[in-house]
């Protein structure tokens, strides 16, 4: 599917569909892994590019559109940047398999309130949510080894409630200025 189909079908259908359109577009033959059989990518036409004539990123890619995402549980891996940027960006839900999130994934997201990260999530990368600054609240599950002193640099304000104990990953706050940290919260 192209990427001009792509976005003239998702400008033109109600937001409730998008997880069929990023199933349908994420199972073509772009970004997979063809020896694993499934998609394992979420980059390529997602990731916005930059134009050196107008010195501004291009938002027109698929990522720019969505709102509110429910990434498949056929993904296992997001590539770097692969929402940065994306001003518009509200909220978003990682599957279960997925174990990493990466450097600069939803950087400079900054309309990003609610991010859902699945219990398999053992690293959170390099400022993975730098400049999310309407990031409230995150929580974060109890197979987190390691997260970057940098991860949610530009985070203000922000409530991390960890399902880990004090001192089980170092580096807290992580880049957050004025965060309150909970320790031993169990997942509603």
């Amino acid at each position: 599917m192209s990427k001009e189909k792509v976005i003239d079908y998702v400008m033109n259908t109600p937001q409730n569909t998008n997880r069929a359109v990023l199933e349908s577009l994420l199972n073509d033959s772009s970004g997979s892994d063809e020896s694993e059989g499934e998609t394992n990518y979420f980059n390529g036409e997602f990731r916005p590019y930059y134009d050196f004539d107008y010195g501004e990123y291009d938002y027109s890619g698929i990522a720019g559109i969505f709102l509110d995402v429910v990434i498949p549980e056929t993904i296992k891996f997001m590539g770097e940047q692969a929402f940065g940027g994306n001003k518009a960006l509200r909220s978003i839900t990682l599957p279960e398999g997925m174990k990493a999130v990466t450097d600069e994934v939803f950087t400079g997201c900054e309309a990003l309130t609610t991010i859902v990260l699945p219990s398999t999530i053992t690293t959170i990368n390099n400022a993975a949510f730098d400049g999310c600054s309407a990031l409230k609240h995150i929580h974060l599950p109890a197979n987190i080894t390691r997260i970057a002193d940098t991860a949610f640099r530009g985070v203000r304000d922000v409530v991390i409630d960890c399902e880990f104990a004090d001192g089980a990953v170092s580096g807290a706050p992580w880049g957050a200025t004025n965060a309150t940290i909970n320790y031993n919260v169990s997942h509603e």
